[in-house]
């Protein structure tokens, strides 16, 4: 019998071939619910998900059957940011507009590793060799870091550059100056919930999009954002409702 192949597709969705013989094609396996999947990676047999609205990691052990929400541990809300997913050996990295996290467990426990990045790195990709990691970034460069032992602590080093609360600090500064002059701007009210989310601001996350969807009622992003903001709060009634209408309004946020 033929050994199977099996190649993930990186996509709006998840999907899986099973090539055997004459006339094979790609089926639609499942996927995680999070929106948007901007990235798969593989480790031996697991398979990890990373959606961007809902900025999680998921995790499969048995080709996309079924996933477990394994971005618990992260530092902080990845909302609007989470961009790629890479492995290295037993290593799993996160890129992010926040930066880059690692994992030894699976997603269990995560670790920034941002020294020597810009405050803001804004990583759009990732790759990895067995020696070294690679980040381009939003501003045109390339970084990288050895995986070497030694490295990998450096890179976890405190870092006064990257502040966990105050990275975006100046940004919502900025989008309340605007607020400010033009107090039905959704679009700047959108940008300014998006920054609450990232410094884990959730209640005042939460007011900026109940901002925008009064302002924009077809707005279905800022609906389906809504929605992570009272389930963050335990308002499940309630998230409930703004997830429903984000489905309504864009039914590919929550494509299977």
């Amino acid at each position: 019998m033929r050994n199977r192949t099996m190649i993930f597709l990186l996509g709006a969705a998840a999907l899986l071939s099973f090539p055997q013989g004459a006339g094979a094609q790609w089926d639609q396996a499942k996927a995680p619910k999070g929106g948007w999947i901007t990235s798969l990676a593989v480790s031996g047999t697991n398979l990890f998900a990373g959606t961007y609205v809902a900025g999680r990691v998921f995790l499969s052990k048995n080709n996309g059957g079924w996933w477990a929400n394994v971005s618990e541990g992260l530092p902080g809300p990845m909302s609007f940011s989470l961009s790629a997913l890479v492995t290295s050996g037993a290593n799993l990295f996160l890129g992010s507009f926040r930066g880059a996290y690692l994992t030894r467990d699976n997603g269990a426990t995560w670790t920034a590793i941002n020294q020597g990045l810009p405050k803001e790195p804004s990583i759009y990709c990732l790759a990895a060799s067995d020696t070294d990691l690679f980040a381009g970034t939003e501003d045109g460069k390339v970084w990288r870091l050895p995986l070497a032992e030694d490295s990998l602590k450096k890179a976890q080093s405190s870092d006064p550059d990257h502040p966990e609360t105050s990275a975006f600090e100046d940004e919502i500064a900025l989008y309340k100056q605007v607020l400010s002059l033009l107090p039905d701007n959704a679009e700047t009210w959108e940008k300014l919930g998006e920054c609450y989310v990232k410094i884990g601001n959730d209640k005042d996350a939460m007011a900026a999009y109940k901002k925008v969807v009064k302002l924009k009622p077809d707005n279905a992003e800022a609906w389906y954002a809504l929605g992570g903001c009272y389930e963050k709060a335990g308002r499940k009634e309630d998230a409930g409702k703004a997830f429903d209408r984000a489905k309504k309004l864009k039914p590919e946020l929550f494509k299977k």
